[in-house]
């Protein structure tokens, strides 16, 4: 399946101005991005590799960055204010860096990265402990670099974009600083349609109030990711999961994922509700609870916080990127008498 994709566009700032200008030049950093859309999603056309269209984050998100060098690497953040990315790195004229980095940073506070080979320039190991395994952040990691010039500002007029390729060499400030990002998803993500069977939907409103999605395979996941320098096109990436386990056996993970104090009244035909990023890892112990409350057809309420918990089918084929949607229908676990109180809570179907 198709992953998400990011694309991004550095833009040099301003360098340090002085009497005498340094040999080195020193450069702000802007970002515009783009991104590449799950399978489900309809692709667009815009002049870019397939699946590739702008992109606006809802909230602020920021980079977490890496540039190799022949002498080292340095750590930076491409930091989101609300309308671009501005970078805290300097990019100095003539010098070739490696680029590597993952977004949001802030989902762990100790990644750390090691050359392959030795040298930045053939690829990286690029570790991101202490992740959760449930989560509602879209964790990306670069997957190729291109250089640009300030006549291709425009993103759909980008060409040769790969995978696999890393490399970028500053240039002056005059000429500017334009370097594209691809990323890719690390997570696979789980997306949820819910409705309400047909002979059911005649006796009882349902109006879903929260979904929350648990697993006690794992308290968090650590990801080693190898990105290896290929310029072929293809995904350079490859993930190795690490799961720890709960301090206490059979202790939860959990992540809300909707919550309406009002209740969505939900029909006879799927609607989509919500989704979840998760760890392949541990995407064959998933388990679904779900909270609604029932009316009769006159809007009387009938009961109020019924909950549902399922075990969600196994996904831990899923890999980096993949989406699985589940359509889940709520149904009757008996006939009911309209003169009779509910006994039972009903039931819900998870279907792929």
């Amino acid at each position: 399946m198709l992953g998400l994709w990011m694309l991004l566009a550095l833009v040099a700032l301003t360098s340090c101005t002085e009497e005498t200008e340094p040999a080195t030049q020193w450069q702000s950093l802007y970002v515009v991005p783009c991104n590449r859309f799950f399978q489900e999603t309809e692709t667009r056309s815009t002049g870019l590799p397939e699946g590739y269209s702008t992109y606006v984050p809802a909230s602020p998100v920021n980079i977490g960055v890496y540039m190799g060098t022949t002498d080292g690497v340095e750590r930076g953040t491409f930091e989101y204010t609300g309308s671009q990315w501005r970078s805290d790195l300097g990019i100095t004229d003539g010098q070739q860096y490696y680029i590597y980095g993952y977004m949001p940073k802030a989902v762990t506070s100790s990644a750390t990265i090691t050359p392959l080979e030795g040298t930045y320039t053939t690829g990286a190991v690029l570790t991101l402990p202490g992740l959760d395994p449930l989560s509602t952040d879209d964790v990306c990691l670069v997957v190729g670099v291109k250089q640009g010039d300030e006549s291709r500002a425009d993103i759909t007029l980008v060409e040769d974009l790969k995978e696999g390729n890393f490399a970028f060499r500053g240039r002056s400030p005059s000429e500017g600083n334009y370097v594209y990002l691809l990323l890719h998803h690390l997570y696979a993500q789980v997306a949820l349609k819910f409705c309400v069977e047909t002979r059911y939907s005649e006796l009882r409103t349902i109006k879903l109030k929260s979904v929350q999605l648990k697993t006690s395979e794992a308290a968090s996941v650590q990801a080693a990711v190898t990105l290896r320098a290929n310029d072929s096109g293809e995904n350079p990436m490859s993930v190795a999961w690490t799961l720890t386990p709960p301090a206490i056996p059979g202790e939860e993970r959990s992540e809300i994922l909707f919550t309406d104090a009002e209740g969505r009244e939900l029909t006879t035909s799927y609607q989509s509700i919500t989704s979840s990023m998760f760890a392949p890892g541990v995407g064959g112990g998933l388990t679904l609870v779900c909270t609604y409350d029932v009316y009769d057809k006159q809007g009387n309420l009938v009961r109020q916080n019924c909950e549902s918990e399922n075990s969600l089918p196994a996904m831990q084929y899923r890999q980096s990127g993949d989406r699985t949607t589940l359509k889940l229908t709520i149904a009757p676990t008996y006939l009911y008498v309209m003169s009779d109180p509910d006994l039972d809570n009903p039931t819900l179907k998870v279907e792929n």
